[in-house]
């Protein structure tokens, strides 16, 4: 019988977070890209897994921080190796960990990429195509900045999302856990036509998959689809760096800082479990710096 390989083993612990821990789909797919990257670089450098050592995994680390990854993806990266390594000390492969040592950085060291209101306004003036994709394009952009809503949430909203209310709709988020979400008029407006323009088109006469969002074939909008839709418009827009759909969210949450909203409604309206994570939308953008110094500075 062939001795069990990296990826094999890679399986198992996918496997058994999955039955036991409960873990979102999409988290278990962050995590298999994660040990993914580290079978790869242990077969490049010949190790085995078996004998990897803390010094080859802090140097897996430091190559992997090395490429620009962010501070919030390195750290799960470095979480699901010490995970992976724990797993294999309790399934016996392994005496000890390797990993235990291994650092993480401190999530969100930098400040979140964020659009000023102008280049919102440039990137959802820049959506293309024919008018049914191009309506249901607008629609999806315009809901991930009026309601900070992630990617993943977006594309889950029922069909029905917005029946009982246009004004509010119930997400549902991490840990399952629902929250109520508001949207604004320009969203309303785009969702209704939406509704009664475009999604009839896609649907046609196949049947309802229940997803509010639609693709060509009337099949529900990937999470990667919405990502191109975004680069797509940024790139037509001239926009640098070129945002993705998670950059709607930080641009929900900093312009509603930014116009004076507190930061408890800011959390409760991201989903956020612990407020230390909305506060890293505690900054303000440059032009009201630039303001304030010209304002108030004896010299500006």
């Amino acid at each position: 019988m062939a001795h069990p390989t990296i990826d094999d083993r890679i399986d198992d612990y996918l496997d058994a977070l999955a039955a036991e821990a409960g873990l979102r789909p999409n988290t278990i797919d962050a995590y298999r890209r994660d040990l993914g990257r580290l079978a790869d670089d242990l077969r490049t450098t010949g190790a085995d897994l078996r004998r990897v050592d803390r010094a080859a995994i802090a140097a897996h680390v430091r190559r992997v921080s090395a490429t620009g990854l962010a501070p919030a993806s390195l750290a799960r990266h470095v979480a699901a190796i010490r995970g992976f390594f724990r797993f294999l000390v309790v399934e016996g492969v392994r005496a000890d960990s390797p990993a235990e040592s291994a650092r993480s950085p401190k999530a969100w060291s930098r400040l979140p990429r964020y659009l000023r209101r102008v280049e919102v306004d440039r990137l959802f003036a820049a959506i293309d195509g024919p008018p049914a994709l191009a309506i249901r394009d607008r629609t999806a952009l315009e809901l991930l900045y009026a309601s900070g809503v992630r990617v993943s949430e977006l594309v889950a909203l029922p069909s029905d999302a917005f029946a009982d209310t246009r004004d509010w709709c119930r997400v549902r988020g991490k840990g399952d856990k629902e929250r109520l979400v508001p949207i604004g008029a320009p969203a309303r407006a785009w969702l209704e036509r939406y509704r009664t323009e475009a999604r009839p088109r896609l649907l046609g006469r196949r049947p309802d998959p229940g997803t509010l969002l639609l693709t060509v074939n009337g099949r529900p909008v990937s999470r990667q689809r919405i990502f191109q839709v975004v680069r797509g418009a940024a790139r037509r827009a001239g926009l640098d760096p070129l945002p993705s759909p998670h950059t709607l969210r930080h641009t929900f949450a900093t312009h509603l800082l930014a116009g004076g909203a507190d930061l408890r409604s800011v959390q409760e309206l991201l989903g956020h479990a612990d407020v230390a994570t909305t506060q890293i939308y505690t900054h303000v953008d440059e032009d009201r710096l630039r303001s304030a110094h010209a304002r108030f500075h004896p010299r500006g």
